[in-house]
């Protein structure tokens, strides 16, 4: 008795099964006598089939961006990831960027410890877009006195959105703003550049406006001494 309710009267039998489970499987002798015994081995056959199984954060993201990737298989010891742009990786829950826009097919095959596979494709393909590219320069980057006018201009790409941080507490949200300091100091200055599909990418520079007064002093080369 194979457990699987399918029986034979062999004395060596092979058997296929075909449907996972744990299997006991119940063997009786018997003689020309009519003598029996009977030898039961529990759970002798450990047939189970892994179940490959994922889902993704978002399946539209940016290229650069890190793809975030929730493994839901079970039943399963080692994964072989197929992200679709060529690469592969190994392990529970990869780290994976996308160098390239377009659409991609994610496969995953999952095996257990007697290497039984399943394979699992992604029904919808993944949409990587192209990200922007920010960078700024300023007309005037330092001075003396305020109020101080500085005339910004973004050198991005790929942008339908810009996001300014002056430093000081200000921001504007065109691409070549014109910006009035009012205090002395040191200013950093960021810029988040965002195309049309969310994507962004971010352009800083610290200590980028510096505006300080002139200190006026006198040194003398020495302070005292014989006349004349």
């Amino acid at each position: 008795d194979f457990g699987d309710g399918n029986t034979s009267t062999q004395a060596n039998p092979t058997h296929f099964y075909t449907s996972p489970g744990i299997y006991t499987v119940t063997f009786i002798a018997t003689n020309a006598n009519g003598c029996s015994d009977t030898l039961i081995r529990n759970d002798l056959i450990p047939f189970q089939f892994p179940n490959a199984s994922f889902n993704l954060g978002n399946t539209s993201i940016c290229v650069g961006e890190n793809l975030v990737i929730n493994n839901t298989s079970t039943g399963a010891s080692s994964y072989i990831w197929n992200f679709g742009d060529g690469t592969t990786q190994t392990g529970n829950n990869p780290i994976h960027t996308y160098t390239a826009t377009g659409n991609y097919t994610m496969t995953l095959i999952a095996s257990n410890a007697i290497g039984c596979q399943d394979t699992f494709v992604l029904p919808q393909s993944i949409a990587v877009q192209s990200s922007p590219v920010a960078a700024f320069t300023v007309d005037d980057q330092s001075g003396c006195q305020t109020p101080f006018v500085a005339n910004f201009s973004a050198q991005t790409t790929n942008t339908v959105n810009w996001f300014w941080d002056f430093g000081d507490g200000n921001s504007a949200n065109v691409a070549n703003p014109s910006h009035v300091y009012m205090t002395d100091g040191f200013f950093d200055v960021r810029l988040i550049a965002e195309s049309a599909s969310g994507c962004r990418d971010t352009a800083f520079q610290p200590n980028f406006i510096q505006i300080l007064p002139p200190i006026a002093a006198i040194i003398p080369d020495t302070t005292e001494g014989c006349v004349p």
